[in-house]
């Protein structure tokens, strides 16, 4: 199977990003096939998780973001790679190691159509333009509040503006069903 470097063309490097080494692999930060995929580098691993710390701990590393959003991150504690849905406020185990993330899962024909949404993507992309570093399509309003997540209801945002925006409405969902209270 084609590695990583195969399967992803980098559209747009991130110049500035010093790239990140975890366990020997080692992935030029910026944004691949025209933003399917952005790789984070070191100033964007520890702090591009912080809306999330009430739900994922303090020791989380984002390693890359999908166009829709969601987010690949490394959980210290876990010690493994996990795969967090925003809209869900739900993460989900996917390997071990950076590199089986990056050589192993992301590689995959299926985990290309099934979690980074390749053709919706596409179709995103053709009537939006891609994305660049810092931005993800945005369904409005959100599905976790409601929306459709039809394709027309997309626009391009800014992806720490709507990690931070997400995340805080997750929590007060979160809080609320803890409470008893129903949304």
């Amino acid at each position: 199977m084609a590695g990583f470097s195969e399967r992803y063309i980098l559209t747009s490097p991130a110049h500035d990003e010093e790239p990140l080494n975890l366990d020997g692999f080692v992935a030029a930060p910026g944004v691949y096939d025209e933003g399917l995929l952005t790789v984070f580098g070191r100033s964007h691993t520890r702090s591009g998780l912080d809306p999330w710390r009430w739900l994922l701990g303090n020791e989380p590393l984002a390693l890359a973001a999908t166009a829709l959003g969601n987010v690949f991150f490394w959980s210290e504690r876990h010690r493994g790679v996990w795969f967090l849905e925003a809209q869900r406020g739900q993460s989900v185990f996917v390997g071990k190691t950076v590199t089986d993330l990056f050589e192993e899962f992301l590689t995959h024909d299926s985990i290309r159509e099934k979690v980074l949404h390749l053709n919706f993507v596409e179709m995103l992309r053709s009537r939006l333009g891609g994305l660049s570093f810092h931005q993800c399509y945005i369904a409005e309003p959100w599905q976790v509040v409601g929306g459709s997540g039809a394709a027309e209801t997309y626009s391009v945002g800014d992806r720490e503006v709507y990690w931070h925006l997400v995340g805080q409405t997750v929590k007060q969902i979160f809080d609320a069903r803890r409470a008893g209270v129903q949304r």
